[in-house]
C-alpha cells in the first residue's frame, strides 16, 4: 500500500477486495499517510485489530447482500424489533426477491437524482459517511460482528446464518 500511495497519493477511500487477503494489504497502511475511510471484507477477528492497529478509532460492520448494519445485542424492545427486521430482510427468501429485482430494473441515472441510486446485493454498496448504522467504538464492533459468528453459542443470532452472508467492515480515523 505504501509503494501505491506514493506513486499515486493516499485516497480519502479505501476498499479493499482481494479475496481473503485484505488484512495483508491492510497491514501495510502507514499510520501517518493513511486512507479517512478503508473498507474490507472480513475474514477473521485480526482485520478488526490491524484497522486498530493502524488508527482507526470507529467502525461499521454491514452484512453485505442486505447492506444492513450489524448491532450488539442489547435485550431491549427496540433491539429486539430492529433485529427481527434484520432477519426478515436478510432471509435467502428476501435476498432472492432483492436479487431478481435488480437485474429486471431499469438502471438509475445517478446524476438525475443522487438519492435513487439503489446498490445490487452482490455489489460493495455504499462506503463511508453513506453506509447505514452509526460508528461504533471497537469494543462494541466486534462484540456485534461476534455475535453474528457466534450467536448460536451465546443464546442469540441477529441474522439468518448462511452461506451467502458476508460482512465488511468499515474504519475512519475519527
Amino acid at each position: 500500500m505504501r509503494d501505491l500511495f506514493s506513486k499515486y497519493g493516499v485516497p480519502h477511500y479505501l476498499k479493499l477486495d482481494i479475496e481473503g487477503q485484505d488484512h495483508v494489504a491492510a497491514a501495510d497502511i502507514d499510520t501517518t499517510d493513511r486512507p479517512t475511510y478503508v473498507s474490507l471484507e472480513i475474514t477473521s477477528v485480526d482485520d478488526f485489530y490491524v484497522l486498530r492497529s493502524k488508527g482507526y478509532k470507529q467502525f461499521k460492520c454491514i452484512q453485505q447482500g442486505s447492506f444492513t448494519p450489524v448491532e450488539s445485542p442489547v435485550l431491549s424492545f427496540p433491539n429486539v424489533f430492529s433485529q427481527a427486521v434484520t432477519r426478515l430482510k436478510s432471509s435467502q427468501m428476501a435476498n432472492r426477491l432483492r436479487s431478481a429485482y435488480y437485474k429486471r430494473r431499469v438502471p438509475t441515472d445517478m446524476n438525475s437524482d443522487p438519492n435513487s441510486w439503489k446498490f445490487d446485493p452482490e455489489s460493495s454498496g455504499p462506503f463511508g459517511e453513506d453506509t447505514p448504522g452509526e460508528w461504533m467504538a471497537f469494543e462494541q464492533v466486534l462484540h456485534a460482528w461476534l455475535s453474528q459468528k457466534l450467536g448460536h453459542e451465546l443464546g442469540y443470532r441477529a441474522t439468518v446464518a448462511g452461506d451467502n452472508i458476508w460482512f465488511d467492515l468499515h474504519a475512519r480515523i475519527s
